[in-house]
C-alpha cells in the first residue's frame, strides 16, 4: 500500500493513546512472517494482491490474512497478516510498515496511510451488527499533518439490507449486507460537513468483508477476511 512518510515513533504513540492496547514500537511485520509474505508476493508496490487460494496454501501461511483494497490515490490491493492481538485489538501488518488496528473486524485505527485514522469508537457498530437497525453516535480522531489530534462526533444509522453472495479470492460467502451512514452535526471551519457511508457483510455472526472510511485523504478501504 502507498504510505506517507511519518515519524513512526510519534505515529505509533499517537495511535496507541487513541485506541489503547497496541504494543509499543510495533511498526514492522514480524520476521517470521516476512519469508511467507515475500514468497507469495503480498507486498509488491504498486500492489496487486490477487493470489489464488492454492498459491496461499503452498506458502504455508496459516495466520489470519486480509486482502485490503484502497482506491486513493490509485487503485491497489495488498495482503495484511495478523501480527498480534492485545486486549481484543488485532494488529494487521504489511511489509511496508503500514498497520491496521481492528476490533471484531471494525477499523479502529491505521498507521502509514496518506491520512491516518488515529482512533474510532466501534462498540456501537458491533452492537448494531448483532442487533439490527440502530442509531448511535461515533467519535473519530484524526491528526492534521504532524499536529495535534482533533476529534469529531458523527451521528450514524445502521440498516440491514438483506442477503448477498460475495466472492473473496474465488470462494463464495453467503452474507448479510449492512449499510452505515454517518454525518457530522456541525460544519467544519472550511465550510464542509463530514459525511460517509460504510458497508459491512456479516457471515454466521462474523464480519467477512467491509468497506470502511478512514479519512478524507484515504476514503474507504475494502477489507476482506481471506483466512480463516
Amino acid at each position: 500500500m502507498a504510505m506517507t512518510t511519518l515519524p513512526r515513533a510519534l505515529a505509533a504513540l499517537g495511535l496507541c493513546l487513541a485506541v489503547s492496547g497496541c504494543a509499543d514500537g510495533l511498526t514492522d511485520p514480524p520476521e517470521a512472517l516476512k519469508p511467507l509474505a515475500e514468497r507469495l508476493g503480498l507486498y509488491t508496490e504498486p500492489s496487486r494482491f490477487e493470489a489464488s487460494r492454492a498459491e496461499i496454501a503452498a506458502t504455508g501461511i496459516d495466520a489470519p490474512l486480509l486482502r485490503v483494497v484502497a482506491r486513493e490515490p490509485v487503485a491497489q490491493s495488498a495482503g495484511y497478516l495478523l501480527a498480534q492481538t492485545t486486549g481484543g485489538l488485532d494488529t494487521y501488518t504489511a511489509n511496508d510498515g503500514s498497520l491496521l488496528f481492528l476490533r471484531s473486524g471494525l477499523l479502529q485505527g491505521t498507521i502509514g496511510f496518506r491520512q491516518d485514522l488515529d482512533g474510532a469508537s466501534v462498540a456501537p457498530v458491533a452492537a448494531a451488527l448483532d442487533g439490527g437497525a440502530a442509531r448511535y453516535d461515533r467519535l473519530l480522531r484524526h491528526r492534521a499533518g504532524d499536529g495535534p489530534l482533533y476529534e469529531r462526533m458523527v451521528a450514524c444509522t445502521l440498516t440491514p439490507e438483506g442477503a448477498e453472495q460475495i466472492v473473496i479470492l474465488g470462494r463464495r460467502h453467503a452474507t448479510t449486507r449492512h449499510v452505515e451512514r454517518c454525518v457530522a452535526p456541525a460544519i467544519d471551519p472550511a465550510g464542509r460537513r463530514l459525511a460517509f457511508e460504510n458497508l459491512y457483510w456479516t457471515e454466521a455472526g462474523r464480519l467477512r468483508a467491509s468497506e470502511q472510511w478512514v479519512s478524507e485523504g484515504v476514503g474507504r478501504l475494502r477489507i476482506e477476511q481471506v483466512l480463516p
